[in-house]
């Protein structure tokens, strides 16, 4: 595989073994979220990489910003049976 543009979350590239008729590009994350190839241009296989990518960045995200929230409401409840 031929690695086109990378970043520190995933790569797209060429797969030298793309069936003929199918796309030659690939796009996978780092952590597996996304493994695909057969996409017919490197743009396609970028888009897809940045949409599976940001999900990726949006769920950690939300999980941060709930965690933040319960804690800022249980600092609220702190007061409660004093």
């Amino acid at each position: 595989m031929t690695i086109i543009k990378a970043t520190t979350y995933g790569e797209i590239g060429i797969d030298p073994e793309a069936s003929p008729g199918n796309g030659q590009f690939y796009a996978m994350t780092y952590d597996g979220e996304l493994n695909a190839c057969g996409y017919d241009t490197a743009e396609e296989a970028w888009a897809e990489l940045e949409y599976v990518a940001c999900g990726i960045v949006d769920a950690v995200l939300g999980e941060e910003l709930f965690e933040e929230n319960l804690e800022i409401e249980l600092d609220d409840l702190s007061h409660i049976g004093e």
